[in-house]
């Protein structure tokens, strides 16, 4: 599991680093709208794991993941 979970965090910081460049000379936005952008996102993604729970208690679990 410790392998596993260093795997895991290192994917995710080099796309946390990566993205940004992406974003900045593919993409052509600014810091700043790379910034607020990965807010929002890291927001939803707080707000939207609740939600989803309650969806997944109300309706069968497979809708709701085809549906998300």
């Amino acid at each position: 599991m410790l392998a596993i979970a260093l795997v895991d965090r290192t994917g995710s910081g080099l796309w946390a680093s990566v993205s940004v460049l992406y974003f900045t000379y593919v993409s052509h936005l600014s810091v700043a709208q790379v910034g607020t952008l990965a807010a929002l996102a890291g927001a939803i993604g707080i707000a939207g794991a609740p939600l989803g729970g309650r969806l997944a208690d109300r309706f069968p679990i497979t809708r709701v993941l085809v549906a998300l």
